[in-house]
Order: C-alpha cells, then structure tokens, then sequence
C-alpha cells in the first residue's frame, strides 16, 4: 500500500525538491530493495524470536518512518526514511504469512492467501485515487500521515488480538539464521519457483512507477486521474484471488500457478503489440495490464504455497526469500525502467518479459524432485 499510494505523487515529488523523475522513482526502487534486504533479518527473527514480536516491531517502526517522511525537507532525508519504512514493512509482511502458514497445511495456505489477496487487493484499489486527490488538494505529504495512522491502529489491534502462534522459539543466531536461508536456496524447486514469484510482482511495481509518467507525457493525465486509472485493473486482480480460491476446490495449487503465469504472459504480449502498433490509449493500457493483474490474482497465492509446502518448520525463513524475490523483481524492474529516458516505449517491453519470465521458471521448478505435479 505505501508504494502504491505514493506511485500518483511521483511527478508531483519531483517537482518540489526540483529533481529529475528517476530521482523521484528512486523512491519506489530504494523501499523495495530495503524491503528485501530486511526481511532476510526479520524472517529469521520470526522463526526464532516468535511473530507476535517481529510484527509489533514493524508497525512500530513502519509509523515512525512514516512520520518523518511526512516532515522530509529534502529528498535525501526522504529517501532515508523511505528505506526505514519498508523496514518496518518488511517485519509485517513476513510476520503476517508466518502466522498464516503455521495455522493451515499447503492447500489451506493457498486458499487463506488467496482471501489475504482479496482483502489486501481492496486496498490498492483505493490507494492511487486517494493518493492522487491528496496530493492535488492537500500535498503529497498528506500520504504519508495516512500510513502514520494506519500503522498506529494496526498496532493496537495487534496488540489486543494477536497471539503468538509458534511454540518452538530460541535465542536469536546470525549463524542459524544463514544456515536457514542457505537450506533453502539449495532447494531448486523452492529456489525457481521464487524466481517465478519475483517475475510476476516485477510487472506490478513496473507498471505502477512507469504509467504515471506514461499517462501525463501521452494523455495529459493528471495527479488524481493517474492514481484513478491506475487503480482501475485492481478488480481484474481480485478477481484472480477469487477466481484461484474457487479452483483450489478441483486443483492444486501448482496447476492455478500454471495458469495464473500463462495469463500474465497473455497480458504482456497484448500490451506489448498495442504499443508496437501505435494504438495505446487510456483503455486499452487498463486492460490490457489488467489481464497481467487477472493472472497475477491466480498465481501468487498459489506459488507462495507450492514453494512454503515443504517448509512449516521454517515459514518464516521461507516467506523471507519469497518476500525478497518478489520485491527485488519489483526493485530490479523499476530500476531499468528508470534509466530509460521513454517508460512509453520501454514499460510494455518489460510487462512482457516479466510474464516470460515467471511462467518458464514455474514450469521448470515442477521438473525437479520433490516438486507436487499438477
């Protein structure tokens, strides 16, 4: 939420500390890469330590970051507390599918994500089009004391209802944390299957650095149409949630991948020729990444719970390195994306190889030993 809630000000940030629009990107790039870096501490420290602690920490840090963002006086100062942010969010994240993953089997996971997609997909939805009138009517700062609050009444929540949900805790070790990590890389069937994951999230934060831009240099969009625009293909992803959630009735969690990947390939291909063939508008840019999103509903769900199958003992680890794949896909594209001078000619390129991407890497991750078939 705090990215795409920001995503709509990106031009509107640029212009205030007078910076060139990849300065103003790097605020996307730099909190997804801090959000994946982190989460290989926090995944550890959830394993051993307990989640109810590591998420109180993240919405504790979350919020405090999220103040002095809203105070940032230059960019500097604002791309530090960015990085603090994601950390917090990093805590949350991996704290949240933990707990989720210690409570249900592979399939249970996979329907419980799917509902965790469904809900959290809601808010994306809303998040552009209120950071867009923010930063039109009040300032681009408003956005961040919304994500203050909201991490603030997410902590009390938190603290009357949580519980912890592993028993098995010990002492904090770097030693045993690597160790994890290691283990599971070493897994190639959890390994490619992560690589998979990171491909499809990198589509999303492509998309969501790169249309802004697009929409103001082709269309003249402004700050609250582009943050309306681009919240108009998160009910295709909802619907993929839902759509992979009634599946898993008839299937496993490995075919919906399947499907759900393919998807996101048919989504990249047809944004792909609409912008080679010079016929990109408002509306077909929506659909046509809002088949991507339909795609991206079905299948990461569904390949978190395919690479956690095998990996109950350390959840937490394992929705680390996925957490990470996932979020350096999204930093890794955002970043090419930003040292192009033209997201209008560059953006669909990079949608397309990201489903190529993600749907060869889950195919082979079924070949290998150990891998449930579809």
């Amino acid at each position: 939420m705090s990215t795409l809630l920001l995503t709509p000000s990106l031009p509107d940030i640029s212009k205030a500390f007078g910076t060139l629009p990849g300065n103003a990107q790097s605020l996307v790039t730099l909190y997804l890469l801090a959000f994946a870096i982190s989460q290989l501490v926090f995944g550890g420290t959830c394993d051993q330590i307990g989640r109810r602690p590591t998420l109180l920490g993240g919405l504790t840090l979350f919020g405090i970051a999220s103040v002095a963002c809203a105070f940032a006086p230059t960019m500097a100062f604002l791309q530090i507390a960015r990085i603090l942010q994601a950390c917090g969010a990093s805590a949350i994240v991996v704290s949240v599918y933990a707990i989720l993953r210690d409570t249900n089997d592979a399939e249970g996971f996979a329907k419980a994500g799917s509902t965790l997609a469904i809900i959290t997909g809601s808010i994306p939805a809303i998040a552009p089009m209120i950071g867009g009138y923010l930063s039109k009517t009040v300032s681009w700062r408003g956005n961040f004391v919304i994500m203050a609050l909201l991490a603030t009444s997410l902590l009390v929540l938190t603290r009357l209802y949580i519980r912890e949900t592993i028993h098995a805790k010990s002492r904090f070790n770097f030693v045993t944390l690597f160790r994890n990590y290691a283990t599971l890389l070493m897994e190639p069937r959890f390994a490619v299957q992560a690589i998979a994951a990171g491909a499809v999230i990198g589509g999303l934060y492509a998309y969501n650095a790169g249309v802004p831009f697009m929409l103001t240099d082709l269309f003249g969009v402004d700050a609250t149409r582009v943050g309306f625009v681009t919240g108009l293909s998160v009910p295709a992803f909802l619907a993929g949630s839902y759509l992979g959630r009634i599946a898993l009735k008839r299937l496993t969690p490995e075919r919906v991948a399947q499907i759900g990947t393919l998807t996101c390939v048919a989504g990249g291909l047809l944004f792909f020729a609409l912008a080679r063939g010079n016929l990109l508008s408002i509306s077909s840019i929506v659909l046509s990444f809002s088949l991507f999103a339909l795609g991206m509903g079905l299948s990461i769900p569904n390949i978190m719970a395919s690479a956690l199958r095998f990996q109950q003992s350390s959840a937490g680890a394992g929705t680390a390195v996925l957490g990470l794949a996932q979020t350096f896909g999204g930093a890794l594209f955002t970043f090419l994306l930003s040292l192009t001078a033209s997201p209008t000619s560059n953006l669909p390129t990079l949608i397309c190889v990201c489903g190529f991407v993600a749907a060869s890497a889950f195919n082979v991750s079924l070949l290998f030993k150990g891998a449930k078939r579809p």
